[in-house]
């Protein structure tokens, strides 16, 4: 138990000496922002050139696409002949005589 205290005291002791180092030179306190950074960035020294040669714009322009208008077609035409319902010639004279 008197080692303990002992550790304990010598810890105190310590922090104790530490604390009066800090006291005795304190950290430097500067305003925040009080004045320009010490180095400055300098200003780019080349310049991209703006270009020399520009385009004309072109004075031909494709006239807009307009879908045709829809139309039917033209209806067939009768036929001239027409095929007899029985399938046979249209010429009676042709036709079998049963």
């Amino acid at each position: 138990m008197a080692k303990e205290r002992a550790w304990q005291q010598e810890q105190a002791a310590a922090r104790q000496a530490e604390d009066r180092s800090y006291q005795a030179n304190p950290a430097p306190s500067y305003p925040r922002n009080s004045q320009a950074p010490a180095y400055q960035v300098p200003a780019p020294a080349y310049q991209v050139p703006a270009p020399a040669y520009q385009a004309p714009a072109p004075s031909y322009q494709e006239p807009a696409y307009q879908e045709p208008a829809y139309q039917a077609p033209a209806p067939a035409p009768a036929p001239s002949y027409q095929e007899p319902l029985w399938g046979g010639s249209s010429d009676p004279q042709s036709e079998p005589l049963w």
